[in-house]
């Protein structure tokens, strides 16, 4: 799976990419060397099924990924520290997130309507989940946090937020 260096933009000074001009790309892969996937950077990537992000990324940007309809597999890299505000909101074909360790912030409306997205695992190193990161997500049969997070766990599948007196349900 090549990239065409024509077919996207990045700001090289701070090694961000900005945006993939080939809305038609049915797979990419994310140069090495880039730390920050920007806002909107794939929007309406319709066609996109497949995506792989380097292991130098540490941030998934604002809505980097909305509204990839078809976009079903993404490798999440133990490099990335946040995911940003409806970083895959409306990406319906989205069926499974294993979350890495590294990943500290989940923005709200992250996966936001992924009506396929069946099971995520949330690890330790997650200290916040924006509200309705996984809201309407019609097809999630379970959420599994790790034991040892001290913020988050789930009890039959269902995500709770730990309080100090009990959890709530997010």
């Amino acid at each position: 799976m090549d990239s065409n260096a024509n077919d996207y933009e990045i700001d090289e000074l701070s090694k961000t990419f900005v945006r993939l001009l080939d809305k038609q790309s049915r797979q990419f892969v994310v140069p090495s060397g880039i730390k920050i996937i920007g806002d909107r950077a794939f929007i309406c990537c319709w066609f996109l099924e497949q995506l792989i992000i380097p292991d130098t990324v540490s941030i998934i940007g604002k809505g980097a990924f909305c509204n990839c309809n078809h976009l079903k597999l993404v490798v999440i890299p133990a490099s990335v520290e946040s995911i940003g505000d409806d970083a895959f909101y409306y990406c319906s074909s989205l069926e499974r997130l294993i979350i890495p360790d590294s990943v500290s912030i989940i923005g709200k409306r992250a996966f936001y309507n992924c009506n396929h997205l069946k099971l995520v695992v949330i690890p330790a190193s997650v200290e916040s989940i924006g509200d309705d990161a996984f809201c309407y997500c019609s097809s999630l049969e379970a959420i599994r946090v790790a034991e040892n997070n001290p913020e988050y766990c789930s009890l039959d599948g269902v995500l709770f937020q730990k309080k100090q007196k009990g959890s709530r349900q997010l």
